[in-house]
């Protein structure tokens, strides 16, 4: 099998990018998982007969088209400017031309819940129904009679009463 073979475009992993946004709409991190085809068709597969799946995470650098391939603050090296950083390895970095650079990224990637803005958008719907919800068993009860406005015991029977107010329906005041 030549290089030539290997390096053939159907023959190259598969990426499936899962964007990690924060509040502000910004990509904080995306979570890259790769599945390798088979010459002959099909997928690299494990012990059980399953797809393998590489599973990296990865964050914008701060310059363009440049990612940082982890989460974590620490050292990163790169074989060349405008290039991935990669975690600092000495050995692989004595390896590497000499336009090799090596930086400490001194922040971690932000903790962020899996798609978060839907999750906020369903936190509002939910809040929204709820509340509409509860306007309407409130004035369907009240129009029953179910419901007491709340008006504190002593008021209501004229004794003298430290229970505050009833909130209960009427029969049971």
């Amino acid at each position: 099998m030549t290089r030539a073979t290997l390096d053939a475009p159907e023959l190259q992993p598969k990426e499936i990018i899962h964007p990690y946004v924060d509040a502000s709409g910004q990509v904080a991190f995306e979570v890259v998982y790769y599945v390798r085809p088979l010459i002959g068709g099909g997928y690299l597969t494990d012990t059980r007969g399953k797809r393998r799946t590489i599973v990296r995470q990865r964050r914008p650098s701060g310059e363009p088209g440049s990612w940082v391939w982890g989460l974590d603050a620490g050292e990163f090296m790169r074989t060349d400017p405008g290039k991935n950083w990669f975690p600092f390895d000495a050995a692989k970095f004595e390896q590497y031309p000499a336009t090799r650079e090596r930086k400490f990224f001194d922040t971690a990637a932000p903790i962020i819940p899996y798609q978060l803005r839907e999750l906020r958008k369903a936190i509002a719907d939910t809040a929204r129904s709820s509340s509409a919800k509860m306007r309407m068993r409130l004035t369907s009860f009240a129009a029953r009679g179910f419901v007491r406005p709340a008006v504190p015991t002593a008021q209501r029977t004229g004794e003298r009463s430290m229970r505050g107010s009833c909130r209960a329906p009427i029969m049971s005041c």
